[in-house]
């Protein structure tokens, strides 16, 4: 707020992005006439009166604006690779393939942020296996806590707000 009838001009970054006048109680509301560029802002504003008297700038207030949309949907959410570290053979194996390791590193790609549940399934059902959470740069890797037994196909939810389970995509490795 300001004075009442004060000029209030915005900044970004130390260039004006426009002004607006305030209102009788001194309050105002700005919207840019375009869209701030995505990117890092550092937005000030500074005060004149009806006399012509500028204030100081005020404080920075700070952000970020990110317009790229999330990569999100089955193809972005998928197992990538199984690493065996135990026995004669080690290493990624195959779609399909057979592992001597009962705690193989699980590894693949999701939206950043999402929380990842593998499962196994068997002739009982599934089995949670183990949970990772989505780095930013859209990869993640887990090992299940416990010794995973007999043949498995491993499969991956993305979780979502709320608890909710929004993608599932199987994939059979082990």
């Amino acid at each position: 707020s300001a004075e009442p009838g004060s000029v209030i001009t915005v900044y970004d970054n130390g260039q004006v992005l426009g002004s607006v006048l305030t209102d009788n109680n001194g309050a105002w509301a700005f919207t840019p006439t375009t869209p701030l560029t995505e990117g890092e802002h550092s937005l000030t504003t500074t005060a004149t009166d009806k006399a012509g008297n500028t204030s100081a700038p005020s404080d920075a207030f700070n952000l970020t604006t990110d317009y790229t949309p999330s990569l999100t949907g089955p193809e972005f959410l998928a197992i990538t690779g199984v690493t065996d570290n135990v026995g004669n053979v080690q290493g990624n194996i195959a779609s399909g393939g057979i592992t001597d390791d009962s705690q193989p590193l699980i590894s693949g790609i999701g939206t950043a942020g999402d929380t990842i549940m593998v499962y196994t399934a068997d002739a009982a059902g599934n089995h949670l296996i183990g949970s990772a959470t989505v780095q930013t740069d859209g990869t993640w890797s887990m090992t299940p806590k416990h010794p995973v037994a007999g043949r498995q196909q491993p499969a991956d939810h993305r979780g979502g707000g709320c608890g909710r389970q929004q993608d599932r995509a199987k994939h059979p490795i082990l």
